[in-house]
């Protein structure tokens, strides 16, 4: 008699486990299993509680799949009884069995599966199944995964729990796996023959079904399309009972079985088009059991066969190319956000190069279809920038450091997204009258929102999206016909106002990035550089020979880009003395050639400024410290030399939006942010002229040591400390405390000296200080009253 076989085990096991009070049994029903998935084997036991746990699942495991293969022998699955499901029930119902029992199925699945001889596999797909028919009784699993986690903040099911344990990364673990999902469904209808289809749906992990959906069709040709026919089931478990060279052989006849394939149309079954790219995306090209022809083979059956023209119903892209293509992206970057255990913590910093192939003839093919439509409204909008502004809408995460780390890295895979696209598609065509016109307005949209928040210089994009920018640029123009030259002149120019960073990024790169383009231009058009072309090579050379040889510096064209070459040049050499005399031979002998040098040196001290800061929070970024304070402290002091006036340059946009604009909307968002600090180191350079002569200069020194405070207090933003110790100035490396005593002690010092009409404007920030630093606010309150009553009496002596 099974029943009382089975209460006898059972018996043996409450005497072993002992009984577990009805009260804490309650409480703990329903709170989540703990498994570490990340540890290879399990650690030695201290506690011998729980070596007798894992003493017993063992004992339990090694029983069940004995009595499987035994039974095997003689039955089909179907004429085997309800022992083992009863065997199997009896044991979830000792809920502290079932941590050490998904424990070691963890071990034996995920970590020890391709070593598994057959006997093995065939016992432990069973075992999973009938635990999903007993998963009433399971709780929740809340694996740990180390360092990283694929499913973060969330609790599994059981059959999710087998989706995360059964991985396609290597020729061993796709054979594994497929071995193991076949042995599992092919057990399941023997053993339940005459269910339901509804009723064997309940019973079958969808898990287990999407991975032999996406694994059978990648290594069986004969699987890609292939009718299906009736099959006996004990014909398939037969297959699988009998040892075989060719493991594909079962699954290929489990695979025709109409029954089968009745299953796979139902919708809990079916593999979307991202769920295949997840797992194709998690696949290790160098350890794949495809070779390269034979991938790309797959992929092209898949993506255009297969997912391309099925509709959205069935998780294909209805025949939309652009969908697709949208799917492709989104997956890439969720893919390439998750840290899963096969990258050993490491983020996905590249992109699948199959898969962005595939991405990359979808992109062209759809600008082959825009050129046709061009003038509609279709093909003005730039699909894959509404993609990646999309992604970064709305995001929510538990704390602002999250979501600022998320943003960050979403941002730098972005750029890699954009970079692996060819480089024409960057830029939009569209026709005006009989021209067509070059449109990079989403573009510079996406940099000026949010492309240039990744640039660790501050004023600058990377190399790669800079040059492939130019390069799309160049191969966009040939759209232009007659007027090739006149499109790229058109978007250099407008990138004066629209879009600086590009200018500025070009700057940065010019002796990497004029090679390029010059040879490029040859290929493409045979003649001189466009114009606008030739004045970056200018302004580069005009920089050179300024620092080199002496000659006079040109003041063409907007002072911040020659000072952006100007600034590149420098830092290309450590600023030495002949750079700081070259300030010196700026003439001034018109007001208008005054005004275009102080534009410049104050453009000048702001690309210091931002390397200034780019020194603090990336010091292993390349850029120096003390050679950038040392160069700004020498530009600044130009500046006094001259009487010209620069505390504007730290300004907000807000407060006026014309004077430097151009330059704080080029700089990344953080950069703008730390400005304070930046303008704190430079205080040995602060005189007593400067108080006397700068009006605005109290309000602005008041205004920044306000925004470094609120800076702190929040607690974002400011660089901390350096923790390797490497620098003996505290203030080099970023102590926050030190930045700010420095900045109150030169306002306390310099309060008392600054003359009254520097008082007058102050008003608005005087409540703001009193709250943050009411000492410093009570200085003010003091030192200004005399002001504002000399202000009353000027005001009664005018009537």
């Amino acid at each position: 008699d099974v029943p009382a076989q089975i209460a006898v085990i059972s018996d043996r096991l409450a005497s072993i486990l002992g009984h577990s009070d009805d009260e804490n049994e309650a409480a703990t029903l329903n709170s989540p299993i703990q498994v570490d998935v990340s540890a290879p084997r399990l650690e030695p036991c201290h506690q011998s509680v729980v070596c007798l746990l894992f003493q017993v699942v063992d004992l339990l495991l090694t029983s069940f799949c004995q009595n499987l293969i035994a039974a095997s022998y003689f039955n089909p699955p179907d004429r085997q009884g309800q022992c083992l499901s009863l065997f199997v029930k009896m044991m979830c119902g000792y809920r502290n069995l079932l941590p050490a029992l998904l424990g070691r199925l963890c071990q034996l699945i995920y970590h020890q599966g391709p070593s598994l001889n057959d006997a093995h596999i065939l016992g432990l797909a069973a075992f999973v199944i009938h635990l999903s028919e007993s998963r009433a009784l399971i709780p929740e699993v809340e694996a740990n995964f180390g360092i990283s986690q694929p499913v973060p903040d969330k609790v599994l099911s059981v059959s999710e729990y087998w989706n995360c344990l059964l991985v396609c990364r290597t020729e061993e673990s796709f054979a594994f796996c497929l071995r193991f999902c076949t042995a599992a469904a092919s057990y399941l209808m023997c053993k339940f023959s005459s269910y339901s289809r509804q009723d064997l749906c309940a019973l079958l992990p969808p898990s287990l079904v999407k991975k032999l959906q996406y694994i059978v069709p990648r290594l069986c040709l004969e699987a890609r399309g292939i009718l299906c026919e009736e099959a006996k089931t004990d014909l398939i478990w037969s297959s699988l009972s009998c040892p075989s060279l060719n493991y594909k052989r079962p699954s290929l006849c489990l695979w025709k079985q109409a029954r089968f394939q009745e299953l796979l149309k139902e919708k809990a079954f079916q593999l979307s088009f991202r769920e295949w790219l997840l797992l194709e995306l998690e696949v290790y090209p160098e350890k794949d059991i495809l070779s390269a022809s034979e991938r790309q083979d797959f992929h092209y059956w898949a993506i255009y066969q297969w997912y391309l023209p099925a509709p959205s119903a069935s998780g294909g892209c209805d025949g939309d190319l652009e969908k697709a293509c949208g799917i492709i992206i989104n997956t890439i970057l969720d893919s390439s956000q998750r840290l899963d255990l096969g990258s050993y913590g490491q983020s996905k910093t590249s992109v699948n190069p199959d898969i962005l192939c595939k991405l990359q003839e979808m992109v062209l093919e759809l600008g082959c279809r825009r050129k046709l439509l061009s003038g509609s409204l279709d093909a003005q909008r730039h699909f894959v920038f509404e993609i990646l502004q999309e992604r970064l809408k709305d995001r929510k995460h538990g704390s602002a450091l999250g979501e600022q780390l998320w943003r960050q890295q979403e941002l730098l895979l972005h750029r890699r997204i954009l970079v692996g696209l060819p480089a024409s598609a960057l830029i939009l065509t569209c026709r005006k009258g009989k021209k067509t016109m070059l449109d990079c307005e989403d573009f510079f949209r996406f940099v000026n929102s949010e492309l240039k928040n990744v640039c660790s210089r501050g004023y600058a994009l990377s190399y790669d999206i800079t040059a492939h920018f130019f390069r799309g640029l160049l191969n966009a123009s040939l759209d232009c016909e007659e007027s090739a030259e006149e499109g790229v002149n058109g978007v250099l120019t407008a990138c004066q106002t629209k879009c600086p960073i590009v200018l500025f990024s070009a700057a940065l790169w010019w002796p990497r990035l004029e090679p390029v383009l010059c040879s490029q231009w040859r290929r493409l058009f045979g003649a001189p550089l466009a114009e606008e072309l030739e004045r970056l090579r200018g302004w580069q050379s005009s920089a050179t020979s300024f620092l080199s040889s002496g000659v006079v510096f040109p003041l063409s064209g907007p002072p911040w880009i020659s000072a952006a070459f100007l600034h590149c040049s420098v830092q290309q050499h450590s600023p030495c003395g002949r750079e700081r005399n070259a300030l010196k031979r700026l003439g001034t002998d018109t007001e208008q050639a005054r005004r275009c040098i102080l534009n410049l040196l104050v453009s000048l001290l702001f690309f210091s400024l931002m390397d200034l800061i780019s020194a603090k929070i990336a010091p292993k970024e390349g850029v120096d410290f003390q050679t950038s304070l040392e160069w700004s402290l020498e530009i600044l002091q130009c500046l006094e030399e001259r009487g010209m006036s620069w505390p504007l340059l730290f300004h907000s946009a807000e407060e006026d939006p014309r004077k430097y604009h151009v330059l704080h909307s080029a700089a990344s968002d953080r950069h703008i942010r730390l400005l304070p600090v930046a303008f704190y180191s430079l205080t040995p350079c602060f005189h007593q002229e400067l108080l006397t002569r700068e009006q605005t200069f109290l309000y602005v020194a008041l205004d920044l040591y306000i925004q470094l405070l609120q800076l702190f207090v929040e607690g974002k933003d400011l660089p901390q400390a350096d923790q390797a110790g490497q620098s003996p100035d505290p203030a080099e490396h970023g102590d926050p405390l030190e930045v700010i005593s420095t900045a109150r002690r030169f306002l306390l010092g310099a309060i008392p000296r600054c003359p009254a009409q520097s008082f007058g404007n102050i008003r608005l920030l005087l409540d703001t200080c009193e709250e943050l630093d009411p000492e410093l606010g009570a200085t003010l309150l003091h030192v200004s009253r005399p002001a504002a009553a000399m202000e009353l009496d000027d005001e009664l002596a005018l009537f």
